[in-house]
């Protein structure tokens, strides 16, 4: 007898499910590292601005 998923067997969708669960993990580890290199971009454009005697706030920061 058939089963009564609509698409997929259940053996299917907990494959699926477990899928998703890892790639919602990865993409948390991937905006973890995108924050943390870009937190490091601004924070080493800030020291550079400070050692050419700029003022260092974020807006000087962006428009350099």
């Amino acid at each position: 007898m058939p089963n009564s998923t609509a698409f997929f067997g259940l053996k299917d969708f907990n494959l699926l499910r477990s899928l998703s669960t890892e790639l919602i993990i990865f993409q948390r580890i991937i905006i973890t590292a995108a924050s943390f290199i870009a937190g490091t971009a601004i924070s080493i454009s800030a020291a550079l601005s400070l050692m050419k005697g700029k003022k260092a706030d974020l807006l000087t920061i962006t428009k350099d």
